[in-house]
């Protein structure tokens, strides 16, 4: 019951909001017009920018950088023939 009478009270106290003296004040108008002005996705743009990049250099760093001018040609694979084949046998001399 007690528990019950303090969520009520929470509920039809007023908000935290309306203690602030600053969000109604000019201060406050011209604070929310300058975050929320004209250039609002440029500033959003360049603020999260940064964030791509670093998350490109942290998979890097994971994952390993990949090696785009390396020369992945077949001729110089070796071949699947086993050692046996391969070399030749020197053992009976």
């Amino acid at each position: 019951m007690k528990r019950n009478s303090i969520s009520l009270a929470l509920l039809l106290a007023p908000s935290l909001a309306f203690a602030c003296t600053v969000c109604d004040s000019d201060t406050g108008q011209q604070v929310r017009a300058g975050i929320f002005g004209d250039d609002f996705w440029t500033t959003l743009l360049a603020v999260a920018s940064p964030f791509p990049v670093l998350l490109l250099g942290i998979a890097a760093y994971h994952y390993g950088i990949p090696n785009f001018w390396s020369r992945s040609n077949t001729d110089h694979q070796p071949s699947l023939t086993s050692n046996a084949e391969a070399t030749p046998n020197t053992s009976h001399q």
